[in-house]
């Protein structure tokens, strides 16, 4: 199925699901859209004006009727049929907007008439009659200035006021609230499932009387529209999935005589579709800069994000992938991850039909204002959803260090995520922290790379693997040493996979039978590190030498550890007047290690591999935890 057949069907789905519930955010009705309103009038039933007040802006979004072509309307006069800007539903717009449109009365002569014919159908109520009654009085704006709403400057409307941060007061959105004399009950129009209903049947009623074509998604013969809706990231959004107005250049010139021959959909289901895909991103979209990545499951389950990380529930004992929460406990070691992973994808599977449920995964970018794109579309079953998924979490994964959104630290084996790995790869210092551009092209590409690794079991793009070790083999170019153990962290979580894939299972523990070549000068650097540093002072925190020779020994690590080798001396002499015992051990730990090499490897000019970097970790973690390096504890200060 394409997406807007997938999306259609899975309208009526949402909205049995989630309308009578309270735990789901509502869908939008059909021929329904939201605006962030500026203004909220209130008037009587009997059509007079009551009070006025301007709309606080985390209150602001508002459900309106559209028509066909106002709810993707931009040049032109296509008013909304109740709630809209002043220049629409203000009669007296022209006298107070000194620069108002020379055609600014038929704005509201145009919007007036249409909700004339809604107030006189079988469809109105109290609401529709009401708002008509005194809208056609042509009041508005001079009962906005005697509320105080608007602001005069001479005998018009100040045009740089604005009424918000974002809006000008001329410019503003009126929403209404109609006041029942006789039961008193304050109506909000924006609210009002009963006339959300008779809109609907009303806006029906009207499309009998237009000709039906052939819909290409459903492919029956019912009333089509080559209008399509737009505002489907966001309010703001004018970016348009569908369009074919451009009947002069390209858009379908050259193959096909008329717009109806290259692609008419029926309205209900463009309507469905585009409601549907709103929802799904309001609820389940992850920003990625202008990109919106959206995943659902076709009876609605819910599914991991991609884009979190792996916790236990302590309140449920079960595995999750969440934000970062108070009850949220995380794994100290890769036993304990490997079954919070086996928790969590069991935990999603439980409620599906394995034999019919499919996932659907889907992004979105609009390379100009007024076109949205499809970067990805891709429907594959859940069995193969999370078959992909559990490859991925329980192969990626390392030791991680973050900040939870309170600031605590945390430290624990994790999944990198993938705003993780684009930052380590290509984010720089601030403030000392590992930042990148969320919106720049960069960041954009490298998550497009990302998402299908996990999602639908891609290979590791070799580009990001071969930029991460770069810059992990390069310490000295971190002022915080915090950040380049973050990007080692990743690095040595995505080779893993990597060598996994090639037959070698690698444990973040020390293997002390392993023989790797790269594995074993990465063990002699940790070494030398640790060394180093036990000759520091309590608040000495200059990098040692192994960081700062790391990028020649991988690139040379015969002569470059024989330069590192020689600038311990003076070290060694240090621990041997202070702690003899200390000295035997790193000597015989360093002797230990030359001789697992096998016969000609470590004269080998041939640079190192990423397999460095895991036995670095290992020994340097053996070495702070190894009960033969208790006497540490012991030891004189140095």
């Amino acid at each position: 199925m394409s997406w807007i057949t997938e999306t259609a069907a899975l309208y009526d789905e949402i909205k049995e699901k989630v309308n009578d519930s309270d735990e789901w955010e509502p869908i939008l009705p059909l021929y329904h859209s939201t605006s962030n309103a500026q203004i909220q009038v209130t008037i009587f039933s009997d059509g007079t004006f009551s009070h006025a007040e301007v709309v606080d802006a985390d209150d602001a979004k508002t459900i309106i009727p559209v028509t066909e072509d106002s709810g993707s309307r931009g040049n032109g006069i296509l008013p909304n049929p109740l709630c809209d800007k002043l220049i629409y539903i203000a009669g007296d717009y022209s006298t107070y907007v000194a620069k108002a449109k020379s055609d600014a009365d038929e704005y509201f002569v145009t919007y007036i008439k249409a909700l004339k014919a809604w107030a006189e159908s079988e469809y109105s109520d109290i609401c529709i009659t009401a708002i008509y009654d005194y809208l056609s009085k042509r009041m508005l704006i001079n009962d906005l200035i005697g509320d105080g709403i608007l602001k005069l400057k001479g005998a018009v409307l100040d045009e740089e006021y604005k009424i918000t941060k974002s809006a000008k007061q001329i410019d503003s959105f009126v929403r209404f609230v109609v006041n029942d004399l006789d039961s008193g009950e304050n109506i909000k129009v924006w609210k009002s499932k009963a006339l959300f209903d008779k809109y609907i049947a009303y806006y029906e009623a009207l499309g009998k009387e237009r000709d039906c074509q052939l819909c290409y998604a459903s492919g029956k013969i019912v009333p089509v529209t080559y209008k399509h809706m737009a505002r489907i990231r966001n309010g703001g959004d004018k970016a348009k999935l569908i369009s074919s107005n451009d009947k002069s250049n390209f858009t379908y010139r050259g193959r096909f005589a008329n717009r109806e021959e290259a692609f008419a959909v029926g309205e209900i289901v463009s309507q469905k579709a585009h409601l549907a895909l709103k929802w799904l991103i309001k609820t389940g979209g992850i920003s990625v800069g202008d990109e919106k990545y959206v995943a659902w499951e076709s009876c609605l389950n819910e599914i991991p994000n991609v884009f979190g990380r792996i916790a236990l529930d302590a309140s449920e004992n079960s595995g999750s992938f969440a934000k970062d929460k108070d009850d949220k406990v995380y794994a100290k070691t890769a036993e304990q991850y490997k079954n919070i992973i086996e928790m969590a994808i069991k935990g999603y599977k439980k409620n599906l039909d394995l034999n019919s449920s499919k996932v659907i995964l889907m992004a979105l970018d609009s390379a100009t204002s007024g076109r949205l794109s499809i970067i990805m579309y891709q429907e594959l079953t859940s069995t193969d959803f999370y078959k992909n998924i559990q490859d991925w979490y329980s192969k990626v994964y390392w030791h991680s260090c973050y900040k939870t959104d309170d600031g605590e630290v945390i430290h624990c084996v994790q999944t990198p995520t993938p705003i993780e790995i684009a930052r380590c790869a290509y984010g720089n210092e601030r403030d000392g922290e590992l930042i990148i551009d969320y919106k720049s092209g960069i960041f954009k590409t490298v998550i497009k790379q990302i998402y299908p690794c996990i999602t639908l079991g891609a290979r590791f793009p070799e580009n990001i693997l071969k930029r991460i070790f770069t810059r992990a083999s390069n310490p000295q170019l971190y002022s915080e040493q915090n950040n380049w153990k973050r990007v080692l962290d990743v690095c040595c979580a995505l080779y893993r996979k990597y060598y996994e894939g090639e037959g070698v299972e690698l444990t973040m523990e020390l293997d002390r039978s392993y023989n790797n070549r790269s594995y074993l000068y990465g063990r002699l650097m940790a070494v030398a590190e640790k060394l180093e540093t036990d000759t520091y002072d309590d608040n000495e925190a200059r990098m040692t030498n192994a960081a700062r020779f790391m990028n020649s020994v991988i690139a040379s690590p015969y002569k470059s550890w024989g330069n590192v080798r020689k600038r311990l001396d003076p070290y060694m002499k240090r621990i041997i007047n202070k702690n003899y015992g200390l000295y035997v051990y790193y000597q015989k730990e360093l002797g230990e290690i030359h001789n697992m090499f096998k016969a000609g490897e470590y004269e080998m000019k041939k640079p190192l591999e990423p397999l460095f970097f895991m036995g670095y970790y290992g020994e340097q973690q053996y070495l702070y935890t190894s009960r033969k390096n208790k006497n540490d504890d012991n030891k004189e200060d140095l």
